[in-house]
């Protein structure tokens, strides 16, 4: 999946604004990786297969979600950092 990088001299990609987009991804990472831990343990708890099943297909859905939010704070600094290459 890719994601459209800031026009070059917009706010987004000031130093400032990059730190503030990299905290707030590392905080939503962090708060879907501790709700996919309580649906594990709830896992544990649940005798019904197909309510099994179901949150099983949750914390997938979860494992995707964290992963597509690393991948676009990722390509995200690959851009800015190939902005700042291409300014000097």
């Amino acid at each position: 999946m890719t994601y459209p990088s800031p026009a070059p001299g917009h706010a987004c990609g000031s130093p400032d604004a990059r730190r503030v987009a990299h905290d707030l991804a590392d905080q939503i990472t962090r708060r879907l990786f501790g709700i996919g831990l309580e649906l594990h343990c709830a896992l544990a708890r649940i005798q019904d297969p197909y309510a099994c099943q179901g949150v099983r297909a949750a914390l997938t859905g979860l494992d995707d979600a964290i992963d597509d939010l690393r991948r676009a704070v990722l390509d995200l600094h690959a851009a800015a950092r190939d902005r700042d290459t291409a300014d000097r």
